[in-house]
């Protein structure tokens, strides 16, 4: 069989199964339009996460209270007072603190 009557004879089929043929025309163009929307979104969320840590800088410092356990029971982050307004001073450099 040579290529222009191979070509023939499956537009013939796919003629003959209209329905079927564009069902899987309609499932190829939606599976395709899945797949670049989950890249998409992947390298959306990849870039916002890559924005929020270069945004963070080297200068920044994160202070946070701790947690205060009691027979056996945590309590959650800040339940332990255990920073003061001497503690902000220090670091604050406005405040002739630390880093200025």
């Amino acid at each position: 069989m040579s290529i222009l009557s191979t070509l023939k004879l499956a537009f013939r089929a796919m003629w003959r199964n209209l329905v079927r043929t564009l069902l899987t025309m309609l499932g190829i163009v939606f599976g395709i339009g899945a797949v670049i929307a989950m890249v998409s979104g992947g390298q959306g969320a990849q870039e916002s996460v890559r924005q929020v840590f270069q945004n963070l800088g080297t200068n920044v410092l994160q202070v946070l209270n701790g947690s205060q356990s009691s027979f056996g029971a945590a309590g959650g982050m800040g339940s332990r007072q255990s920073l003061t307004w001497d503690d902000w001073r220090a670091m604050d450099p406005s405040h002739g603190g630390a880093g200025g």
